[in-house]
């Protein structure tokens, strides 16, 4: 964490309160793979769950590992408080899970809405929400497709949900490896609305000849949602649910974030290898090896963020190296 007019990240662990994986061996560190600004001086981190392969049934320490912390900055250090994405036993009532459930472990990314303060995850197994009013924890929802074979048994292909945006309304816009679709969660405000339009943005032939859409992050730029896929490259959704793929001169496969700048509304893309994209209309920019060096854009850019809490109040663009680096960029 960069303290303001500090050079110098402090480093904070389970030593200073952050909730630790605890198994027969003991209390282990947890990877922070996500994070998202809160109020003045507060942070959400999301850590990477364990897994023994067996889902509901690995042991409890790993089936409650992970999900979140809501992190306080203090002048001696950091108070934290845990965010457990589970549902208690007797919650709902449904034979299933009167024992409670337990499904979402790795938070891939983290979204506070600026408006409530409420706040978004998406993970391994669908999307959460804490509420700021009450810090009540709402878990989950989804959106995917049943595949069956021959004989008749049928599985939910779902996968990783990284994808995270807010329309203009307030709805949930959520991408996964399967489908994009949208949580209209605003009017009236509530969790469990329906979720439509459900979209294959990059279609299928088939059930069995799949093009999975491996969506890697979501965008919002006034009413237009952006798309990106390491595999399958950009593409943008209208207000009405057109779907219309874009070509970005060969780095159409490699696409791993997005952020809409918000001076502009110029779109940030961050790349498994080779640095930063900036397209701004048609053209597009590439920040590549001369302005960050090989050794960082050998790895991909985890995550793009923006904020107004550069010099003066100026927005900045936030760049996360997964190689160990963060990119801050004020220019406009």
């Amino acid at each position: 964490m960069l303290r303001h007019g500090v050079p110098r990240f402090d480093r904070f662990t389970i030593v200073d309160g952050l909730t630790p994986y605890v198994d027969p061996t003991g209390a282990h560190s947890q990877s922070v793979i996500s994070v998202a600004g809160g109020a003045e001086n507060e942070v959400y981190a999301g850590y990477q769950g364990r897994f023994g392969g067996q889902e509901d049934d690995d042991p409890p320490y790993m089936v409650t590992s992970g999900d979140a912390d809501r992190v306080e900055l203090r002048a001696g250090g950091i108070r934290v408080w845990h965010i457990d994405i589970s549902s208690p036993p007797g919650m709902y009532d449904d034979p299933e899970v009167v024992n409670g459930r337990d499904k979402i472990r790795t938070v891939w990314r983290i979204l506070r809405d600026p408006a409530s303060g409420d706040v978004w995850f998406s993970s391994n197994h669908g999307v959460a929400l804490r509420l700021a009013s009450t810090g009540f924890v709402f878990e989950h929802q989804h959106a995917g497709i049943n595949v069956c074979t021959p004989d008749g048994r049928c599985s939910l292909l779902l996968g990783d949900l990284f994808g995270l945006a807010l329309d203009p309304a307030g709805d949930l816009w959520m991408g996964g490896s399967i489908r994009l679709a949208k949580l209209q969660c605003s009017r009236p405000p509530d969790f469990w609305a329906p979720i439509s339009p459900v979209l294959d943005v990059w279609p299928d032939a088939s059930e069995t000849n799949r093009t999975d859409d491996f969506v890697q992050d979501l965008a919002m730029i006034g009413s237009t949602l952006w798309v990106g896929s390491i595999p399958n490259g950009l593409a943008s959704v209208d207000p009405d649910g057109g779907v219309h793929p874009l070509g970005l001169h060969g780095y159409e496969s490699r696409i791993t974030a997005l952020e809409g700048d918000p001076d502009d509304g110029s779109l940030w893309i961050g790349l498994q290898w080779g640095g930063v994209l900036r397209l701004s209309g048609s053209a597009v920019t590439l920040y590549g090896e001369p302005i960050f060096g090989r050794e960082l854009i050998d790895q991909d850019v985890w995550d793009i963020q923006s904020d107004r809490r550069g010099p003066g109040g100026r927005r900045r663009i936030l760049v996360a190296f997964r190689a160990g680096a963060v990119g801050i960029y004020i220019g406009r």
